[in-house]
């Protein structure tokens, strides 16, 4: 057994505010939560009130004392406490590594937590830790890695159990390098030049050695066990134009920026340097294109190879820097590891979420001179545990002339 396990669980909140932290306690900052959506869901609810919080309105939270007495009357599940840009407080969070019995922690999750040596508590489920230290978060960085490690620092609440981790300090530390360095090696970096997604686009005659370099570099993103099965399916089903079955029926542009997209970032996660994941995307959908030409239900001809050559060089280009200029890596991150186990059910539901809300206003009615709609990075399965997901393609299919109408 580690000798940074505790055993057993106290709870899921903190009994005073005696095993609390006083780095934090005294901020009026706290919320309630419970569980919801059959334990899914925690959202916030303001103590006072009574009423869903915000992470983003301070009216909506209050101090300690007055949360704690609000979970106490037995409405709630725990109680946390928001992070803001004004306070120094960074929460890192590590899913699924802790047993709830044995209180055994996986061995690379226990040397970061060391390596931190910060205030650490057990989570409400008892499966996780969280680790809270004073520092700031790179800029640009994204909140989650993939790996079950998430680190917060803004508009976002953190669960405080006061169920405190032996071997661990007792306060909140000032960790800025430990901080900078763990989101160094688990977080993705989001990007905001995007130049590098533009260029023309590689000679058509097959690059015989970036195709075999992609093949690979993809086999292994397969066979990754950090890769969910839905990917895979999903991924595999895109690449042999069974767009129906993915929900876009008529709109093979939107499949195809969708299938750049995912691909530039499979190449990206295995290393490739930003210019020759382009390449490498454009060589290997070509590829993968002319080994199944038509759609699977329909046998359209897949739009990437219709038209006349410049007609499809134009479309190409179009779509290939859609796809690349849209890439969202924390986005992908959710589908990358979509159906890997239960924890990323909402990861899959609020991914196909943010897509749906990114196409609404767009035209799905495009031809070959005109620019594809913007990347439809995650779409993912029509179900999320037990509950069915309406087709993405009835929200979209809207005419140009009613989205104007709307807008107006």
């Amino acid at each position: 057994m580690s000798d940074l396990a505790v055993t057993p669980d106290n709870g899921t909140a903190p009994e005073s505010a005696e095993s609390v932290p006083e780095t934090v306690v005294y901020r009026d900052q706290w919320i309630c939560w419970r569980y919801e959506q059959g334990g899914d869901k925690k959202p916030p609810y303001d103590p006072e009130a009574g009423e869903k919080a915000s992470t983003k309105e301070p009216e909506t939270w209050s101090d300690f004392e007055t949360a704690i007495k609000t979970y106490q009357a037995g409405d709630y599940d725990g109680v946390g406490i928001v992070l803001t840009e004004d306070d120094p407080i960074v929460g890192i969070d590590f899913d699924y590594c802790r047993d709830p019995k044995t209180g055994d922690i996986e061995s690379e999750i226990r040397h970061i937590i060391e390596s931190i040596d910060s205030y650490t508590e057990v989570s409400p489920s008892g499966t996780g830790l969280h680790t809270v230290v004073i520092g700031e978060k790179p800029e640009n960085t994204g909140s989650r890695s993939g790996d079950g490690i998430e680190v917060y620092d803004s508009e976002q609440y953190f669960t405080f159990t006061g169920d405190h981790l032996g071997s661990t300090p007792e306060t909140i530390e000032e960790r800025n390098e430990e901080l900078q360095e763990v989101c160094r090696e688990h977080l993705i970096t989001t990007r905001t030049d995007r130049d590098d997604a533009i260029g023309e686009l590689p000679d058509d005659d097959p690059d015989e050695d970036a195709i075999t370099q992609a093949q690979d570099y993809i086999r292994e993103f397969i066979h990754d066990q950090k890769t969910g099965p839905r990917a895979r399916e999903y991924y595999t089903d895109l690449l042999k134009g069974r767009y129906a079955k993915r929900g876009f029926k008529d709109d093979r542009s939107g499949a195809e920026t969708t299938l750049c997209s995912l691909t530039y970032g499979i190449l990206l996660d295995r290393d490739a340097n930003p210019a020759n994941a382009r390449n490498l995307t454009y060589h290997y959908v070509n590829n993968a294109i002319a080994e199944n030409p038509r759609t699977e239900k329909r046998r359209d001809l897949r739009k990437w190879i219709e038209g006349t050559p410049n007609q499809q060089r134009n479309y190409r280009q179009n779509t290939l820097n859609y796809a690349l200029q849209n890439f969202d890596s924390e986005i992908w991150n959710y589908w990358r590891r979509s159906g890997k186990d239960e924890s990323t059910n909402d990861y899959c539901e609020h991914a196909y979420e943010v897509t749906l809300d990114s196409l609404y206003s767009l035209t799905m009615e495009c031809d070959l001179f005109e620019p594809p709609p913007t990347c439809l990075l995650i779409i993912p399965q029509r179900t999320v545990g037990l509950r069915a997901i309406p087709a993405p393609t009835r929200r979209w299919q809207k005419s140009a002339s009613e989205r104007r109408k709307s807008t107006n």
